[in-house]
């Protein structure tokens, strides 16, 4: 009498047991070492590095493809340096780990500058670990004197902030960002400074009127530039040569 493989009997001896299993055959599964995550890819990384997503997560050397990949999310979730996370699986034995950081937008000056998220939460990053070409947000004065500026006043920057960010040219040499009267903003740009007055919420399409004035006036002055450029009132781009007040 012909033997099957011992392969195949194996293969079928585990169907059985997860048709009998039924709806808890991932936890059936689970338990099945063929199944080990022995290998791990992780995706999304800058700062944090494959190491501290395993230990912030939870996942050693006994998780399986088949665990329930939800509190290992909630983990890395909880993390300072994490937006969102999610967690797949590649047979026979890879977990895929796919983390969306978040990026610093400016530095605030607490008293040494730190980093800040587009929500103005403060990131743990070293700035002389991870070098920032990032503008400083400066939040003004708190209410009452002293101490930190609060998280509302930081995200009021830092929202403003991730908005130039989407304006390249403009981005690059933007050096603080702060307070304007009338809840506007301040923005010091350029060498030599042009300071630019924005108001809120900040519009791109503000800012690309305000850098066309800026170039039209610089071409027609020789390549002497304005000393400010005013864009609170719709419509009108005013250009001051004089030092801004």
């Amino acid at each position: 009498m012909s033997r099957l493989p011992v392969t195949l009997v194996t293969g079928a001896t585990l169907v059985i047991a997860l048709v009998l299993a039924g709806r808890h055959a991932p936890e059936a599964l689970a338990r099945v070492g063929t199944f080990r995550a022995t290998d791990h890819e992780f995706r999304g990384l800058r700062f944090l590095t494959g190491e501290t997503v395993l230990r912030t997560a939870g996942i050693g050397p006994e998780a399986n493809l088949w665990d329930d990949p939800t509190p290992w999310v909630e983990r890395l979730e909880k993390h300072p340096l994490v937006l969102d996370a999610r967690v797949e699986r590649r047979f026979p034995g890879t977990l895929v780990l796919t983390v969306e950081e978040r990026a610093p937008v400016g530095l605030v000056p607490n008293p040494l500058l730190e980093p800040v998220d587009r929500e103005g939460r403060f990131l743990p990053l070293d700035p002389s670990r991870f070098p920032m070409d990032h503008p400083i947000l400066r939040p003004g004065p708190v209410a009452g004197g002293g101490g930190e500026a609060s998280l509302v006043q930081r995200r009021r920057l830092a929202e403003a902030a991730e908005v130039m960010r989407h304006e390249s040219d403009f981005w690059s040499q933007v050096s603080e960002v702060r307070p304007g009267p009338h809840g506007g903003f301040e923005v010091e740009w350029g060498q030599p400074t042009v300071l630019f007055r924005l108001s809120a919420p900040v519009e791109l399409r503000r800012i690309r009127e305000g850098m066309a004035a800026l170039q039209d006036a610089r071409s027609r002055n020789e390549g002497r530039s304005p000393r400010s450029i005013d864009l609170r009132f719709a419509g009108r781009v005013i250009l001051g040569w004089e030092e801004p007040a």
